[in-house]
């Protein structure tokens, strides 16, 4: 038997165990990791907003502030 990707085989060889790559450095996000049923994903701390590669935490750019830099200054 094989597995899905974000799963591993159990020694009965039957069974598939969700793996929390959150465990292992920290999913590689540079901030928050959340483990899901055979994946995971990076979040960020207001004030920042999620990079390209959907790891990495970005500073927002000026005139920006809030959750994913939504937020507009005047």
């Amino acid at each position: 038997c094989k597995c899905k990707a974000g799963f591993i085989l159990l020694e009965d060889k039957k069974t598939c165990l969700d793996i929390n790559e959150c465990q292992f450095m920290n999913g590689g996000c540079s901030h928050n990791c959340i483990n899901q049923y055979g994946s995971y994903y990076c979040t960020c701390p207001v004030g920042t907003k999620l990079g390209s590669d959907f790891k990495t935490c970005l500073t927002c750019p000026y005139n920006s502030y809030g959750i994913d830099c939504s937020k507009r200054c005047n």
